[in-house]
């Protein structure tokens, strides 16, 4: 894989989000949702009718406290409509930030305050610069507007033959799905696989966008001094698990199902990507775990990046 650098995806973000707009609604009974049945649902806006995407749906019911799956069974869409009407103004009484792109992309909460993508990874990408060893460049593992994911590797790769490098893991949601997070783990350039640490105390910066981001600054200073030693621990991790050869990887799998790490559907997956009868090291385990987690969606990958990176840690 050939990384970009810090200033290559930036700007590839603020082209790729080139026609965005926010309106801000600041009386949310202005919100005026309509459906037809031919063109679905849309919102008429100063005499414009934008489609309303399916992250805006999701993002209007996450406003109103409502399952994404409920409103998929909703019978009538009309009385769906007539339930946003109702319940929305009371939803959000400081008023309603519409995310615009051609169509209806994304509705907030009046008080949601922007830190875009490209606002997120410049700031950060700069602090990185001036606080970890040398950046060696950035992965783009998701730029989703709803779920965003990138990855600012730094340092000396554990492995030279298979390339793990130290890295910051950067996701975002700019449509509210999920706060702005700060993460830290490995990340193997050979098959794009990653592991993130498990979200404990001082190991994680997040931002929900509301406040001033700004104010955390320090927060996220001392989040970013503590990777250069915490990439340290990990190499050494990496390096004895290389070392450490298990009697049987397909059982270590299972070992970890029981112990309800992994569902049994997972473990399942990553039990494929084991050779049947082979020596199998606890490295290779790892390595099955965040490469059968690449199959998942971006918050349930996450997730179970983290229980990767759990156990590459663990001393068992």
């Amino acid at each position: 894989m050939i990384l970009k650098s810090l200033e290559e995806v930036t700007k590839q973000i603020r082209n790729d989000r080139a026609d965005i707009h926010d309106v801000l609604l600041r009386n949310p009974a202005d919100f005026n949702l309509q459906y037809d049945e031919k063109a679905g649902y849309s919102l008429l806006l100063e005499g414009k009718n934008y489609r309303v995407g399916p992250t805006a749906m999701y993002s209007i019911c996450r406003m109103l406290r409502m399952p994404k799956d409920y409103f998929d069974r909703f019978p009538k869409k009309q009385e769906f409509v007539e339930h946003v009407h109702t319940l929305l103004p009371a939803a959000s009484k400081n008023g309603l930030l519409l995310r615009l792109n051609g169509e209806l992309h994304g509705v907030l909460p009046g008080s949601y305050r922007v830190f875009d993508d490209d606002q997120g990874l410049e700031f950060i990408g700069d602090m990185a610069t001036r606080l970890l060893p040398e950046i060696k460049g950035v992965a783009v593992t998701s730029d989703s507007r709803a779920w965003s994911c990138y990855r600012i590797v730094f340092g000396d790769s554990a492995l030279k033959r298979d390339e793990i490098y130290p890295v910051i893991n950067f996701t975002n949601s700019e449509i509210g799905l999920s706060p702005l997070s700060i993460d830290g783990g490995t990340f193997r350039l050979v098959c794009l696989n990653g592991s993130m640490r498990s979200v404990v105390t001082g190991r994680k910066f997040s931002w929900n966008h509301s406040g001033d981001f700004h104010k955390k600054v320090d927060d996220l200073s001392a989040f970013m001094r503590k990777q250069a030693q915490v990439a340290n621990e990990t190499s050494e991790a990496i390096k004895q698990a290389v070392k450490k050869v298990l009697p049987s990887g397909i059982e270590e799998i299972r070992r970890l199902n029981q112990a309800r790490w992994i569902n049994s559907n997972f473990a399942k997956e990553a039990q494929k990507l084991l050779t049947l009868g082979a020596r199998s090291t606890k490295y290779d385990v790892f390595n099955c775990l965040t490469n059968a987690a690449q199959g998942l969606r971006m918050p349930e990958r996450l997730r179970t990046e983290g229980i990767a990176h759990a156990y590459l840690m663990s001393r068992n």
